[in-house]
């Protein structure tokens, strides 16, 4: 589900004590550094994805997903490299890709291209999930510090949502698309997987009070989208630009997880172009938002890697 925001990811099991949260292989708990691995189908099949916090998921998933390949001759990391792999071990693999698009093509070349292009933006993803307190910036003063904060924040959903949009091209078979994912694309990509994830948790819209954030509201009363101050101020103007708009300026909560892929999108086009300042997202509260949205790609992440190794009907 979508995450509310926390600082620090930790795990509270029902002993109250915070420990690393354990994956089930077999009905017994281990904990993930002491996974080895699965060498038989059995094994792969009586792995578990419990209700954890989304880098523990991504964990588990990313874990799963490298037994799969590992059980088929084909190792990690090392795609590149010639492989005892059999053709009936890539056509599971290329069966799997095509849950998520029949435009997959065969031979080992291309799904090396697919698996590389996969892993390199779970890492990614990874990263983003495991930079904890995200700072980047000047510590002198308190009010530097929560800028700082609020930067590192924001560079921290930019990693997450390059990673997210690297998976879902690769799986959606859109590489060679050169602008992010679109609305459809969010929308074919949750719809490959929607059985593993729950229903999304809405994001209630940033407090309209904040006094910074209400006196640029002022300005928006009469306007529509495409006459939006704030719109203008953030030089939005691709087809996820509604999707903030709504959001922010007219205080509706982001509902599904295609529209939370678009929002990702826009905050981070936003502050990749350098229109939306760590000031302004601090004065306009957004912090907590940028923190749920990386939990949320994380969850996307893994609930595709997921699919890849649970298998997806191909209806």
């Amino acid at each position: 589900m979508g995450h509310s925001p926390s600082r620090r990811r930790t795990v509270i099991c029902s002993s109250g004590i915070s420990r690393p949260c354990p994956l089930t292989v077999d009905g017994d708990a281990v904990l993930k550094s002491d996974v080895e691995p699965v060498r038989s189908r059995s094994h792969l099949e009586a792995i578990h994805f419990p209700m954890i916090p989304a880098t523990e998921t991504l964990e588990a998933a990313l874990k799963a997903w490298y037994y799969f390949l590992r059980e088929r001759g084909v190792h990690p990391g090392r795609y590149d490299q010639k492989t005892s792999a059999s053709d009936d071990a890539y056509q599971a693999i290329l069966d799997r890709f095509r849950a998520f698009s029949d435009q997959h093509s065969t031979g080992r070349e291309y799904l090396h291209t697919v698996l590389v292009a996969l892993a390199k933006g779970t890492r990614l993803v990874k990263a983003a999930l495991e930079w904890e307190e995200a700072s980047a910036g000047s510590k002198a003063t308190r009010s530097r510090i929560l800028t700082s904060r609020a930067r590192g924040e924001q560079w921290r959903l930019v990693m997450a949502y390059g990673g997210l949009e690297t998976v879902g091209k690769a799986l959606l078979c859109l590489r060679c698309k050169t602008k992010g994912l679109g609305l459809a694309d969010a929308t074919a990509f949750h719809a490959s997987f929607r059985c593993g994830l729950p229903a999304y948790t809405p994001l209630v819209a940033p407090d309209r009070c904040r006094a910074e954030l209400a006196r640029w509201l002022k300005t928006e009363a009469p306007l529509d989208e495409r006459q939006s101050p704030i719109i203008a101020f953030l030089k939005m103007q691709d087809d996820g630009t509604s999707f903030f708009y709504r959001w922010a300026v007219k205080g509706q909560s982001v509902g599904s997880w295609p529209a939370a892929i678009q929002l990702a999108k826009e905050l981070r086009n936003a502050t990749a172009h350098g229109s939306l300042s760590a000031t302004k997202v601090g004065q306009w509260g957004l912090r907590d938002a940028l923190d749920t949205l990386c939990m949320n790609l994380g969850e996307l992440t893994a609930g595709a890697l997921r699919g890849l190794v649970e298998g997806l009907p191909t209806a």
